[in-house]
């Protein structure tokens, strides 16, 4: 989040491409980047705008892959605001934080007013969870894969072999859901001033299915967790059921986020 001083919506692009190097490791020459910005937060004349960059050719990399398989790109966004998009209901003003549990990476967004805020990812993910299967059991990665799905349990005491290989992978992550709270809570934001606390954590992601991971992830974080809806910006479950499981919508969450983009 960048804090500028009060300015014409115009304005705002040059003024961060002006001071773009302060915020990330990029010169406006290498980098692609885009802004979205955060309502009713005028603090004694200031605007904030949440600031989303990336290098430019990582990006171009992916815009030539559409491109030479004949499509053309309309829009890429990042994985934190698209998680935001599908998860977090429109008018939800609350402090949250989004894990997304995927197989080669997991991403935490944490999410206020609806709006990406912070985020940060690490290797600790579902690939390592075969990984930790394949060594405990003595099988190759495709049958630790299906060990995974088939028992699909954590901390079952008739599962205590499989717990016992997934437990420090899980532990992993749930250190680091520690480290970034903590983190967010003992730093001020752009004013000055206190953060907002994060009220609960939201889990989605192939990988978050895992039986016994929400309350793993509750007792270790000491926050509520619960599973992200990834319909609720899209329809009603009262309405309308789709046909795919809860659980496996939980893969679509960035899909359904990327679906979602306004411009």
């Amino acid at each position: 989040t960048i804090k500028l001083p009060a300015m014409e919506e115009r304005e705002i692009r040059v003024a961060l491409e002006s001071q773009l190097e302060e915020n990330v490791p990029l010169s406006a020459l290498e980098a692609v980047f885009d802004y979205e910005v955060i309502p009713e937060i005028y603090k004694n004349g200031h605007l904030d705008v949440s600031l989303a960059a990336a290098p430019k050719n990582f990006a171009e990399s992916y815009a030539e892959v559409f491109q030479k398989a004949g499509f053309q790109p309309v829009v890429f966004d990042l994985e934190s605001r698209a998680l935001v998009r599908s998860l977090v209901a429109h008018g939800d003003n609350s402090c949250q934080m989004i894990i997304n549990f995927g197989a080669t990476a997991t991403n935490f967004v944490i999410a206020v007013g609806g709006r990406a805020r912070f985020a940060a990812v690490i290797k600790a993910a579902g690939r390592m969870l075969d990984q930790a299967i394949a060594k405990a059991f003595s099988v190759d990665l495709p049958e630790a894969e299906k060990i995974k799905k088939e028992k699909n349990t954590l901390g079952l005491a008739e599962n205590d072999e499989l717990f016992t290989a997934l437990l420090p992978v899980v532990s992993a992550v749930a250190d680091e859901v520690c480290r970034h709270i903590s983190y967010w809570e003992s730093h001020q934001d752009e004013h000055g001033g206190p953060r907002s606390k994060i009220e609960k954590v939201v889990l989605t992601g192939g990988d978050a299915n895992l039986n016994g991971l929400v309350d793993y992830f509750s007792h270790r974080i000491g926050l509520p967790v619960e599973y992200g809806n990834v319909w609720t910006n899209v329809f009603s479950l009262n309405h309308y059921l789709p046909e795919i499981s809860f659980k496996d919508s939980l893969r679509y969450a960035v899909a359904l986020g990327l679906f979602l983009y306004e411009d």
